[in-house]
């Protein structure tokens, strides 16, 4: 079925000929696209198949894995032997070793078998790292056990068989999202009727008993009638409406036409207890970043939960706090037009354009610029015969011009100088400090 968006789907029929199921997918190849896994049943070649997918219009290429039967059940997908591939895990109704792992070898599936650990009955499959250590551990069951296989490398028995009676299917995931991987079973009772419940992990292979989310009586449309015949997994987890929680999916069962139906998660759930819950909390595993926390700036975190509350470059001049030297004035930045002699360096290249004005011998002469970097001007209102001598710190003469305007400093090196230009008719003068800076 195609997610066509808000909440409407379309059938796509593969091959409606096939007499078969769609047991899962994953892009066992790495190619960007999901590939599928199929059981024939009920045709004269029954057969286990992955059908490889070469685009997005639904082209395949055909790898049968097994046939000859038709008795499959149910089947997880997961990297099992850690090597970055997928493998997958699935049962049948054969007698002897009756649960089979393929291994993904650069795409040669290689067969393992389990030895029996329960009964041929209805069974359901899952993998999940329940101790947290890396590795995909198994969860299989029958009518009347969950048992918990620890993938060790050799995985023959169970770390812990836990009695459930009347199981029909469960599914895995951490769904009160404490961290731990939890199970959600349907079960039928005394009276025939159906329950899903969830049975929250413990710790160390062990889960508490079985709490009831929701109860159908036997005429309702997901009824025991419909799903006790029912060979595989009917029951999934999935974050329906992407509020961070995983919600509950189920079809009908044996039934024409079939719907799905959806339980939402409605658990309370605030893992850092800061009175937020994790549908508003950001980060819920984190009690300093919450909706009602202050944003602190320039320290990477969204502490407020508010994207539109900003962390740096508050001033919204494009530039950030490492390279604004104010980012609460934006019209200060790196580029920025500087404005002399005013005592703010709106430029940030560390100093403020300074322009000297001074009165000489009935003339106006400007200065600038100051700091400067190769050419010093030297601007006057009126005709002036002078002379220009700048000194170093210790009085040491540099330069020496005559009625010169532009003065090359690009040689010299930086530091601070003083500039003296003197009227040579009147020998009044006047004195001014000259930053170089390169």
């Amino acid at each position: 079925m195609i997610n066509e968006g808000n909440d409407e789907f379309s059938l796509m029929e593969i091959n409606p000929k096939l007499g078969s199921y769609i047991a899962d997918c994953t892009d066992f190849n790495n190619d960007g696209y999901l590939d599928l896994i199929f059981q024939y049943s009920g045709t004269s070649n029954d057969a286990l198949s992955i059908w490889f997918s070469q685009n997005t219009n639904f082209n395949y290429v055909i790898d049968t894995l097994i046939t000859g039967y038709n008795e499959y059940g149910d089947l997880d997908i997961g990297d099992i032997d850690g090597d970055g591939d997928d493998d997958f895990i699935l049962y049948n109704y054969q007698s002897g070793d009756n649960t089979i792992i393929f291994f993904n070898d650069n795409l040669v599936f290689r067969q393992v078998s389990i030895p029996k650990i329960f009964s041929w009955e209805r069974k359901s499959i899952e993998l999940a790292d329940l101790e947290g250590d890396g590795d995909l551990d198994f969860i299989l069951s029958d009518d009347s056990y969950i048992y918990l296989v620890e993938n060790d490398g050799n995985p023959t028995e169970y770390k812990n068989r836990i009695r459930v009676e009347n199981l029909l299917f469960f599914n895995s995931g951490d769904f009160d999202n404490d961290g731990d991987m939890d199970l959600v079973l349907v079960q039928k009772t005394d009276t025939r009727d159906l329950t899903i419940c969830i049975m929250e992990y413990l710790g160390n292979y062990e889960f508490g008993e079985p709490k009831v989310l929701a109860e159908f009586t036997g005429s309702s449309s997901f009824n025991l009638q419909q799903n006790e015949n029912y060979n595989s997994q009917n029951i999934s987890l999935i974050d329906y409406n992407g509020d961070g929680k995983l919600d509950i999916a189920f079809t009908q069962g044996f039934t024409a036409p079939s719907t799905m139906n959806i339980i939402l998660n409605t658990t309370y759930i605030d893992n850092d207890n800061d009175n937020f819950e994790l549908t508003e909390d950001c980060d819920d595993n984190n009690p300093n970043i919450n909706p009602g926390q202050v944003e602190l700036p320039y320290n990477g975190i969204d502490d407020d939960c508010n994207p539109s509350t900003l962390d740096d470059d508050l001033d919204q001049d494009g530039f950030l706090f490492a390279d604004d030297c104010d980012d609460n004035n934006s019209s200060i930045y790196p580029g920025a037009e500087e404005i002399p002699n005013n005592g703010i360096d709106e430029d940030c290249d560390g100093e403020d354009l300074i322009t000297g004005t001074h009165d000489l011998a009935n003339s106006k002469i400007r200065i600038f610029p100051n700091p400067v970097t190769d050419v010093l001007n030297i601007q006057m209102n009126g005709q002036l015969n002078f002379e220009t001598s700048l000194f170093d710190l210790r009085g040491k003469l540099i330069l020496l011009n005559k009625n010169q305007k532009l003065i090359n400093v690009e040689s010299l090196p930086n530091g601070s100088y003083f500039l003296e230009v003197k009227d040579l008719i009147t020998a009044q003068k006047i004195v001014e400090k000259i930053v170089i800076k390169k």
